[in-house]
């Protein structure tokens, strides 16, 4: 965990945040604690953004499980009316400078795309049982990070879930709460028809070779 603590800043569309991070890390490694500390004045739902982006990539990423933890945690906590918590060894878990740099400039790149589309729109954005709805359903997508399944696509579409989600909850745009929720049902169907096949192929190979 780095000790030089991160400095809060005033509300910035989130690309520009995610600059001003990049900009104070300086060449430090960061943990998650320390991303958590810089982006809490924006809300806890750019974290979960944050923690989701880099799975959209078609491929696992190790990291998969303590991130979709965190985002499980985080979430669960929104959805409470709570104060987010994070067991240390989620919030210790250490980002190499080259990492985030690669990440955050990745990230960069699709907020300002995002932001060209995202702005506030369905009233029903604004109901407080909504919002506890789509942390949940943010929750539920972390949830399907955590498996460890080594296929490809089983990470992507449960972070663009989140992504939507979040994006929704940021910029109180139903839109991307309704995309994300498409979303949430695709990863649902394609991550259970994996398991099956998967499985199934694990008992071919057995009665195979046994």
């Amino acid at each position: 965990m780095s000790n030089e603590s991160l400095p809060q800043i005033t509300r910035v569309r989130v690309s520009q945040k995610f600059r001003l991070l990049l900009e104070h890390a300086a060449g430090r490694d960061l943990s998650i604690y320390d991303l958590e500390k810089f982006l809490q004045a924006e809300g806890f739902a750019v974290f979960l953004l944050l923690l989701g982006l880099p799975f959209t990539l078609p491929i696992p990423l190790p990291v998969s499980t303590p991130f979709g933890l965190a985002i499980v945690l985080i979430s669960l906590s929104l959805a409470w009316d709570r104060e987010p918590w994070l067991p240390r060894f989620v919030r210790q878990q250490p980002i190499k400078f080259s990492t985030l740099e690669k990440i955050l400039h990745g990230i960069i790149r699709v907020m300002v795309f995002l932001e060209k589309f995202t702005r506030p729109r369905m009233d029903f954005m604004t109901n407080r049982l909504v919002l506890k709805l789509v942390a949940c359903g943010i929750a539920y997508g972390g949830l399907m990070l955590c498996l460890p399944l080594p296929i490809p696509g089983t990470n992507s579409l449960p972070a663009l879930s989140i992504i939507f989600f979040s994006a929704g909850l940021i910029e109180k745009d139903g839109l991307f709460v309704l995309v994300g929720s498409l979303f949430t049902i695709l990863a649902t169907v394609y991550i259970s028809f994996a398991v099956v096949l998967g499985k199934n192929a694990v008992q071919w190979l057995w009665n195979a070779l046994f």
